[in-house]
């Protein structure tokens, strides 16, 4: 819960107390202002999270021209503007001494650029982020890189548990509608694919937005998980049929895999599923691909943790 109102705290506090002014706010006085106030929290013992300053990364290549380069392009990036980003490419920790970031980097494929953002005095802002170039890593989408299903959102980001009392993971969902898509999945060079699932408590009363959550008709008792390519065009080729988000995948989309989820009550809250993909359809990179979970609503909530696209076809 820290981590919702720290540093968001700051940033309301700044707008409900500062004069009104005419045109764009002074944002750059702000983060030079929020800085040393986080420095205070964190002395207090506040968990303040550290994303509006935590170091993103992209390639510059799409994920299949990057699977076949020598080298990969790499950018860096804060969600907010302050200080300096400095990196390293061998494995440790930068340092306020470590490389300044100006720019786009070509890095061997394979090596693994660590990365965090500096303060002007040299304080570190961010925990040090990782971005790995190997293949596997290139193969692999997190919750973090999933994009919403087409028409939709990924309204809330939520813990395993509603009641943990330290930090853990956290993911991304829809909880009217779980599903993700992998917008640039590179599937001229992928056989098989496994993916990671999180079980999330279904702890919401949405009153008179219940009516908003999607009903799906599960083949099995809990419900599936079902993959399926070309779910864009499909949603925006049944894009006035209201009935087409119940059918699984929508028409027009192919399905790659299906699996049946598990007893929830039996069931461990993270598990994996494999499946080879079908030999038959036309494979090409950039493709998207859907990941619908078909639960019933008196079940738990899901998310997919990462999307893992294997060379191997077993």
């Amino acid at each position: 819960m820290q981590h919702k109102l720290f540093p968001r705290a700051g940033a309301v506090a700044e707008d409900g107390w500062s004069p009104k002014v005419e045109g764009a706010k002074d944002y750059p006085g702000f983060l030079a202002r929020l800085e040393p106030q986080i420095r205070r929290w964190k002395q207090a013992g506040v968990e303040v999270a550290d994303s509006a300053f935590a170091v993103t990364f992209a390639t510059t290549q799409s994920r299949g021209v990057a699977l076949g380069a020598p080298k990969v392009g790499v950018t860096l990036a804060t969600q907010a503007p302050f200080g300096a980003i400095r990196y390293t490419l061998d494995g440790t920790a930068p340092t306020a001494k470590s490389k300044l970031y100006t720019g786009a980097l070509s890095v061997k494929s394979g090596l693994v650029v660590t990365a965090s953002s500096f303060a002007p005095d040299g304080a570190m802002l961010a925990a040090p982020r990782r971005f790995d170039t190997s293949r596997e890593a290139l193969l692999t989408t997190t919750n973090g890189q999933l994009a919403a299903c087409p028409g939709q959102s990924l309204w809330l980001r939520l813990p395993l548990d509603a009641d943990a009392t330290t930090n853990g993971p956290a993911y991304n969902i829809n909880i009217f509608d779980p599903c993700q898509a992998d917008d640039h999945a590179p599937l001229a060079h992928a056989k098989a694919v496994t993916v990671s699932i999180a079980r999330i408590p279904r702890n919401f009363g949405l009153a008179h937005d219940v009516w908003t959550q999607a009903t799906h008709y599960p083949t099995s008792a809990h419900g599936e998980l079902v993959a399926s390519l070309g779910c864009k065009e499909a949603a925006a080729a049944n894009a006035k049929d209201p009935k087409a988000a119940h059918h699984d995948p929508l028409p027009g989309a192919k399905v790659l895999a299906s699996w049946a989820l598990p007893d929830p009550k039996t069931a461990p809250q993270r598990f994996d599923v494999h499946a080879v993909l079908p030999a038959d359809l036309a494979m090409q990179d950039e493709s998207n691909v859907c990941f619908q979970f078909t639960s019933p609503l008196s079940d738990p909530l899901y998310s997919v943790e990462k999307v893992v696209w294997s060379e191997q076809g077993q």
